[in-house]
């Protein structure tokens, strides 16, 4: 082990051990060395058999690429966090120590580096800890938090903000795991995408804070798709495929598109077309059955009786073609008459096409089971995978249901949008006119997120512009003015309620009593007007809305006063009068002379007012996000994937634009 038992050796005088006892230049040299050979002993003794089996015969000696091979593996998983550490210690160290060993050595005593770089102790013992395994213990630098991997920070992955950043889920039908990050220009920035709907809510990188919202995509989404090998073919309208047309130039493209599509698959270029129709019938037929797999079963097992049946039909009518061929005009006036000789002739066209036919579709079911069987199709286990977003960037993504002057670091990026600024400079024609008027800022401010790309969207769109191509152009303006993105709330939570603002009060107490109480107490109870000195309901209840909203009797006055009396609001419009029903926390458009003396009294009478508040509750509404900012991609840490996907699991995978808010369909809503 590292440290023995004398309270003298050279290990006992580690950094910081002893600060009273000055070593010597050679104790320090000493030091420094013994350090190195006890890390390299350590590592040595992991590679030691269990206590009782150093003698038990190993079946193999292990080669020299596998020694070195778990080296490297123990180096990353055990040494790479004290490397970053070590590295943080060297940049801390004035220049003029660097060269002189012991004067390294008293400097890094005497400023106790691990409490500078906010380590809790020198790091040898963080050697110690990293050179002792446990049972428990995974091994491998990805058992680690990729924000200890990076060296940046850590945090708690069970929780939702993973300190600040944020996480989220993503399902798409894609278990494909390549490269170190999602790849948002690779699927979501195309005119065509392959993932579902062409990203119907906007260009870019789905997401979601809800687990429900992304595992009800994983579920679905790879339902109808198909894998050939190993990779996920797009939707069957996303294939190329070939026609038999007279125009050269459309059949060249065709076949250019087509042959390029069967190279980055591994496919003959003869059987996209086919791959095309067995996609097609999958997907129409996807809501029948509970995976791709089964469905792929189903098909081949269907299509080889529809080979029987119609091999059958096919000689049924090719002998009925042959019997009344066999026959010549004659015969055939003898048999039925001469009347009916263009029936016969009728009746050897239409069984010639019907034998044509039924030999076409088992000539084209038993292509569709070679090419089946040839490239060995099956469904995708799709994936659900977890990553978090940097705070800065979930911060800075435009939020579609919150007006712009509710997100001023928003607004600001916003106006600085080529399309913004040119319509506020000079006055255009559009549905961004209304930016050149004195009030334009204003109005502008007042638009959610979703209201402005909407706008914006109306305008980019044009007879030479599809919505998709202006979809992807936004994405782009939006990106280079600082917003890599938007959120959402999802289908769950745009309708649930909010939690209560702890600074609105939601009731109060009049000298401990409540607003009927009191009046009762002083004579002057709710009821019927003409009876007594009772106090009629809409006096009460507007008496009680004005102080609530105003947060104190002297305040509720002056508020008070500030409205329209009942003669003024009768000048104004007297079906207000008519018609007012106040209801509890609603600001009354008029205040009656009743109402103000109520408020009045209570002045004059010293009464004492106690506010009630909310109890604080935690916002638990999730939003949906899309991502258009490729940098933003590439600041999120790595996707773990929950479940599907090819084993091993690697840490990243292609964006596929996979899942999309399905109620946000019949909305007009632009997310990207």
């Amino acid at each position: 082990m590292i440290y023995d038992d004398d309270p003298q050796s050279s290990a006992a005088l580690q950094l910081g051990t002893y600060p009273d006892k000055k070593p010597s230049t050679l104790e320090k040299g000493l030091m420094a060395a013994d350090i190195g050979s006890r890390v390299a002993g350590e590592i040595r003794d992991l590679k030691k058999p269990p206590p009782g089996q150093e003698l038990v015969k190993q079946e193999k000696t292990p080669s020299k690429a596998q020694m070195f091979r778990g080296i490297g593996s123990l180096m990353r998983g055990r040494i790479s966090p004290i490397v970053t550490a070590a590295q943080l210690f060297w940049g801390e160290i004035p220049e003029d120590i660097k060269d002189d060993a012991g004067a390294m050595v008293d400097w890094l005593r005497e400023n106790k580096m691990h409490e500078l770089v906010g380590l809790d102790k020198p790091g040898i013992e963080y050697f110690k800890q990293a050179l002792t395994p446990t049972a428990q213990e995974p091994k491998g630098i990805m058992s680690l938090p990729y924000m200890l991997q990076s060296g940046e920070y850590d945090w708690d992955y069970n929780s939702d903000t993973l300190g600040e950043r944020v996480k989220v889920r993503h399902g798409t039908p894609s278990p494909e795991i390549v490269g170190d990050r999602f790849d948002i220009g690779e699927f979501s920035l195309k005119e065509k995408t392959p993932g579902q709907g062409a990203a119907r809510s906007g260009a870019g990188q789905y997401s979601a804070q809800a687990l429900g919202v992304a595992e009800d995509y994983f579920d679905n989404e790879p339902k109808g798709r198909v894998l050939i090998n190993n990779k996920l073919l797009p939707k069957s309208h996303n294939i190329p495929t070939m026609t038999e047309l007279t125009n050269e130039k459309v059949m060249s493209s065709q076949r250019e598109n087509t042959e390029k599509f069967a190279k980055d698959f591994g496919v003959d270029v003869e059987d996209v077309n086919i791959l095309a129709g067995i996609l097609e019938r999958l997907e129409g037929e996807k809501e029948s059955y509970g995976d791709t797999d089964s469905h792929l079963e189903s098909l081949v097992e269907v299509t080889r009786r529809n080979i029987l049946r119609d091999t059958e039909s096919a000689r049924e009518n090719r002998e009925f073609l042959e019997g009344y061929s066999s026959i010549n005009d004659e015969e055939f006036a003898i048999l039925h008459g001469t009347s009916r000789l263009k029936t016969m002739k009728d009746n050897i066209d239409y069984f010639r096409r019907e034998a044509e036919d039924f030999e076409r579709k088992v000539e084209d079911d038993t292509r569709l089971l070679e090419v089946v069987d040839k490239y060995n199709l099956k469904g995708t286990p799709g994936a659900l995978v977890e990553f978090a977003y940097h705070p800065d960037d979930w911060k800075n993504m435009i939020d579609l249901d919150m007006r712009l002057v509710d997100q001023p670091e928003v607004l600001e990026k916003v106006l600085q949008i080529p399309l913004i600024k040119k319509n506020m400079t000079y006055f255009t024609q559009g549905y961004l006119k209304f930016l050149n008027y004195p009030d334009g800022l204003e109005k502008l401010k007042e638009f959610t997120g979703q209201q402005l790309s909407k706008t914006l969207l109306k305008q980019l769109k044009t007879s030479k512009v599809s919505e998709r191509q202006a979809k992807i152009i936004l994405a782009k303006e939006f990106a280079e003015a600082g917003i890599p993105g938007n959120k959402f709330f999802d289908q769950q939570s745009r309708y649930a309620d909010p939690p209560p603002d702890v600074s609105e009060p939601i009731g109060f107490t009049l000298n401990g009593n409540t607003m009927e109480g009191y009046l009762a107490k002083i004579g002057q109870r709710m009821g019927l007007t003409g009876f007594g000195n009772n106090t009629p309901l809409s006096v009460m209840q507007d008496a009680q809305n004005i102080i609530l909203h105003s947060k104190g009797l002297p305040e509720a006055l002056d508020f008070a006063r500030s409205l329209p009396g009942e003669d003024e609001m009768n000048d104004i419009d007297p079906t207000v009068l008519a018609t007012h029903t106040p209801a509890f926390g609603d600001i009354p458009p008029y205040a009656s002379d009743l109402v103000k003396s109520l408020i009045e009294e209570m002045i004059e009478d010293g009464v004492q007012l106690d506010l009630t508040y909310p109890e604080p509750e935690e916002d638990t509404r999730t939003k949906n996000a899309v991502v258009w900012d490729q940098k933003a991609m590439d600041r999120a840490t790595r996707p773990t994937v929950l479940k599907g996907g090819f084993p091993p699991r690697r840490p990243r995978m292609k964006a596929d634009g996979g899942l999309i808010d399905k109620p946000l369909y019949d909305q007009p809503r632009m997310v990207g």
